[in-house]
């Protein structure tokens, strides 16, 4: 007996320019045969960047299709470049708020096999917003400010802020 799922057959069942769905054949440790969905995503890796500037964190609303909602989070998206994933950061907080930054500081990663790259961008004053950059496929209608206070006190579950690598991404550098 084994402790891994074993592929037998990779079947590609949905693909476009940014991930693939698969209904893999596989063997379980069991010897069982079956079927396995599996998605990944085309691009590297991810980043993500949060915008703070004194106590308080930038975070964008961003209409997310999937949820049938608006999600509360960091500025991020796909990396394209795995010798400078701080230009792939910059590009992403360009896109989603208009904002340019000279220093990006590296908080670490996320992930297992698509990693996403975490980084603060320290804002000299308070920033103002723009989505003049913003993607096509963007539907970013807003902006909410997130202080320490509100993380410490665990305010942020209250706010709606449910995605994970910005909950991983506040309390990093509020809490740690």
């Amino acid at each position: 007996m084994t402790d891994k799922i074993r592929t037998i057959v990779e079947n590609v069942v949905y693909e476009n320019q940014y991930a693939t769905l698969f209904d893999d054949d596989v063997v379980f440790p069991s010897g069982q045969s079956g079927k396995y969905l599996k998605f990944t995503w085309k691009a590297p890796f991810g980043v993500a960047v949060l915008p703070v500037y004194d106590d308080n964190s930038f975070l964008i609303k961003n209409h997310r299709y999937k949820e049938k909602q608006v999600s509360i989070e960091v500025p991020q998206g796909f990396g394209t470049d795995l010798e400078d994933k701080e230009k792939d950061a910059r590009r992403e907080l360009l896109e989603e708020t208009g904002l340019v930054v000279e220093n990006l500081k590296p908080l670490g990663t996320v992930g297992g096999n698509y990693k996403t790259f975490l980084y603060v961008a320290e804002l000299p004053n308070v920033p103002a917003f723009s989505s003049a950059e913003k993607e096509m496929e963007e539907v970013i209608t807003g902006f909410v400010t997130v202080s320490r206070n509100d993380v410490k006190s665990g305010k942020v579950f209250e706010m709606g802020i449910v995605e994970p690598i910005s909950q991983v991404l506040l309390m990093r550098y509020f809490l740690f």
